[in-house]
């Protein structure tokens, strides 16, 4: 799958980043309800929600799109979350990935983080929790320090 990826494009990922003024936070998840639900809770503070609904399109998206945050969930179709999350990382180190799970064992939370992840969020959606990854966020910060410095 990387290989059919635009390496010009990754390699402008962090730039393309940089420039954008407002945080672009993703959401791969192929629930329409869980969708909805966690564009709401976001987008009362940011205003930019790129939603995805399959892995093998999460990949070419992130590479378009060049988001601060992922919310990616681990059971989506063409392409498993936690093979999504491996392929982030190679195309983008700094990929701030937060994984979303019904999953509530140790071991998956522990090969899930070992693999990556920041963190994870169980379902049902935790209002706090996920305001809470994306406010900490290192490329979420640097915009929200750039906007009140320019104030």
């Amino acid at each position: 799958m990387l290989s059919l990826l635009d390496q010009q494009s990754i390699k402008s990922l962090p730039k393309r980043r940089q420039l954008r003024r407002d945080p672009l936070i993703m959401l791969v998840e192929d629930d329409p309800l869980a969708q909805n639900l966690v564009k709401q809770i976001v987008t009362h503070k940011y205003r930019h929600v790129h939603i995805v609904d399959d892995g093998q399109q999460a990949l070419i998206d992130y590479v378009e799109e060049a988001p601060d945050i992922v919310f990616l969930d681990i059971n989506i179709p063409s392409l498993s979350g936690d093979k999504v999350l491996e392929q982030l990382l190679k195309i983008d180190p700094d990929a701030y990935v937060v994984m979303l799970t019904f999953a509530k064992d140790h071991e998956t939370v522990s090969r899930l983080v070992d693999t990556g992840a920041q963190g994870y969020i169980a379902k049902p959606f935790a209002v706090a929790k996920i305001m809470k990854y994306i406010e900490r966020s290192p490329l979420v910060k640097q915009k929200e320090m750039r906007r009140y410095a320019s104030f």
